[in-house]
């Protein structure tokens, strides 16, 4: 374990130094939910990161598990998994191949046992019978609670140390969303078996390449309660 540790550092050292020469790649990191499953009083999100750390060819990436309230918007957010890639030098010098190495990530759950525990229905590909699309007009504090999304995920999934201008995840999406940096794409009315209302969800994009962050989530639409504190 402690050579596996070793030989992996030292392949993310070579990687930097063989692009210390070139012109540092912008930072990319991108956010995307997708929707997993609903119950009557929850809704079930995938949330997918990818960070290419300020690197060529090198991507983080992570999956959490985003639990949503009906009646309060509240999001609960759960570690899946996460994973470094990078250029397979060792095995592959003369090809594009990558190494994947999953991180120990404490804490990990299984979104399936989740879903059967709360009693929830998987939604793996949405149909129409599932959920319609409709247009939609930005709450006031969409980008304050997209912002509040993107600082949920990293702090679930674990902080690391970067190689681009910012060497932390943390410190990169601090204040990431203006105002104004976020819009609503389409509201979603996603349909159970259960005698609940419909759940309101509005997909929200925000930011750009040029920001080095972007997001494309899901956020719940008119909450009926206020989330506690």
């Amino acid at each position: 374990m402690i050579r596996r540790t070793r030989t992996l550092a030292l392949t993310l050292a070579l990687t930097c130094a063989a692009f210390a020469a070139q012109a540092t790649p912008p930072d990319a990191v991108t956010l995307t939910d997708q929707l997993f499953g609903i119950s009557a009083e929850k809704v079930f999100l995938l949330r997918r990161g990818s960070d290419n750390m300020g690197l060529y060819s090198t991507d983080r990436r992570g999956v959490a598990l985003v639990i949503i309230d009906r009646a309060t918007g509240a999001e609960e957010t759960l570690p899946v998994y996460r994973s470094l890639r990078v250029p397979d030098t060792d095995n592959h010098p003369d090809s594009a191949q990558t190494r994947i190495t999953p991180d120990a990530l404490p804490a990990t759950v299984d979104p399936f046992a989740i879903l059967r525990a709360q009693n929830a229905e998987a939604i793996l590909t949405p149909t129409e019978a599932d959920a319609s699309h409709q247009a939609a007009s930005a709450p006031a504090d969409l980008a304050q609670r997209a912002q509040q999304a993107l600082d949920g995920y990293a702090a679930t999934i674990g902080d690391y140390q970067r190689m681009g201008s910012t060497l932390s995840l943390q410190h990169l999406i601090a204040g990431a969303f203006t105002p104004d940096g976020c819009r609503a794409d389409h509201s979603l009315t996603l349909q159970d078996t259960s005698a609940a209302q419909p759940a309101q969800l509005i997909h929200t994009l925000c930011g750009t390449p040029e920001d080095g962050i972007t997001a494309a989530i899901y956020l719940l639409l008119a909450p009926t309660k206020t989330p506690p504190l």
